[in-house]
């Protein structure tokens, strides 16, 4: 086989244990994500003080995401997850200021790992539902909220990929879109300068973009590639005999003798070994 002709064989080889790397999640595993989280331009409705309806921007805060979950080896994943978001208003209503809002919940979440479909890396999608609380945090004077932690079904979608880290079986690096958002309206009670009134958050969606890590338990090592070797050929040992004569020459014995030291100390295709005995016979047979 020929310099180019190992090339190519490892070039095969690769491809197949690049996809086989990306094993489907098998068994317990963890996960610990970070990033940033945008949420969407907020409404709000309000009675009493409250009367004057808006909306509120936001700059964008952290989130921070933990899961607990179970691999079922043909990739689909269920998991457990605890959140955490928070985000600073940038904008105001009239009678909201200086506020910031934080989440925090539980979530179940339904996985699907696209194994082997890319090189390398492995895609996954996913859905969840659960319970999150807001919690709306309000610094003005003469501004109060009572009760300022609200709760709501909650749903989310992922969309994501991991990178297997081969020196570590069942680490890998995660890094994921969600979508998360509040159904129906939130009510806090308050009041503007003594007067009393309701303020309701009427919709809630948070956009993140998570950076993080997840460890599978028993995971095997991921597959060794065979080191291919590139073969040059068995070596040619050529006996000549004089004219007419089947006797061996003292230089022909010598000959025979390297051909007989050589197939001890080599390993020899079959019919490799075959050529290598056409090559002792006389040249006139």
């Amino acid at each position: 086989m020929k310099l180019h002709d190992a090339l190519l064989a490892s070039a095969l080889i690769a491809v197949p244990l690049a996809a086989a790397n990306a094993q489907a999640v098998d068994g317990l595993y963890v996960g610990l994500g970070a990033g940033a989280n945008f949420l969407q331009r907020e409404s709000f409705t309000g009675t009493g003080s409250f009367t004057k309806p808006g909306s509120l921007s936001s700059d964008a805060g952290p989130v921070v995401v933990v899961s607990l979950g179970w691999g079922f080896g043909n990739g689909f994943r269920a998991e457990l997850e605890g959140n955490w978001r928070k985000n600073d208003f940038s904008s105001t209503a009239r009678g909201v200021k200086n506020t910031n809002e934080q989440k925090f919940g539980g979530m179940v979440n339904g996985f699907y790992d696209l194994v082997g479909v890319v090189p390398v890396v492995q895609p996954y999608v996913g859905l969840g539902i659960g319970y999150q609380a807001e919690q709306l945090n309000v610094n003005a004077p003469g501004i109060a909220l009572s009760g300022s932690s609200k709760g709501s079904f909650a749903y989310q979608a992922m969309l994501g990929a991991a990178l297997p880290i081969d020196a570590v079986p069942g680490l890998a690096i995660t890094a994921e879109y969600r979508f998360l958002g509040l159904a129906g309206n939130r009510n806090y009670s308050g009041s503007v300068l003594g007067v009393p009134g309701t303020l309701t958050s009427t919709n809630n969606y948070n956009h993140s973009i998570l950076l993080g890590v997840r460890y599978a338990f028993g995971s095997p090592p991921p597959p060794v590639a065979p080191t291919p070797v590139a073969d040059a050929g068995a070596k040619t040992f050529l006996v000549f005999f004089d004219w007419n004569k089947a006797d061996l020459t003292e230089r022909s014995s010598g000959i025979v003798r390297d051909a007989a030291a050589y197939s001890t100390k080599t390993q020899l295709h079959p019919h490799r070994r075959g050529r290598q005995r056409r090559y002792l016979r006389h040249p006139h047979l």
